[in-house]
């Protein structure tokens, strides 16, 4: 596989990885909206029972909406950590992507400049016997 085979072989993956990450931060954005509207709705139906005639006849009722409102607002918090610190690997995950890729261009560009054919198991030339050292340090 030649150089610039690989090389736009590793530019389509960078390309699909942000594609990827584009769609779980839209999805999980719309999935953070779709809550807090929930959330919203909750706490606007508790106001209007707290402030009408209900408030009275049913208390029982509006305590367990209150108690509704906050563990959804719980589930609200969990939901966002998780999301949160799936972005977070995400972003690594992408760092190092990037970094690999970085890499295999430095390699790349040696490997030109040089025009000794290499390993990709270490930095002897290409067709070495079993006796050459491995060169692993990196």
């Amino acid at each position: 596989m030649s150089a610039q085979a690989v090389m736009g072989w590793l530019e389509r993956r960078r390309a699909g990885y942000r594609a990827y990450a584009a769609l779980v931060g839209e999805q999980a954005t719309a999935l953070l909206q779709e809550d807090f509207g929930r959330i919203r709705g909750l706490e606007l139906e508790r106001d209007r029972l707290a402030q009408g005639p209900l408030a009275e006849a049913v208390p029982g009722d509006l305590e367990a909406l209150l108690a509704s409102s906050g563990s959804v607002r719980a589930a609200y918090a969990e939901t966002r950590g998780e999301m949160e610190r799936a972005l977070g690997l995400e972003r690594a995950y992408r760092r190092g992507l990037e970094s690999v890729l970085e890499t295999t261009r430095a390699e790349l560009a040696e490997v030109q400049g040089s025009g000794t054919p290499r390993s990709p198991y270490g930095r002897q030339p290409a067709g070495a016997g079993a006796g050459a050292a491995l060169d692993l340090r990196r």
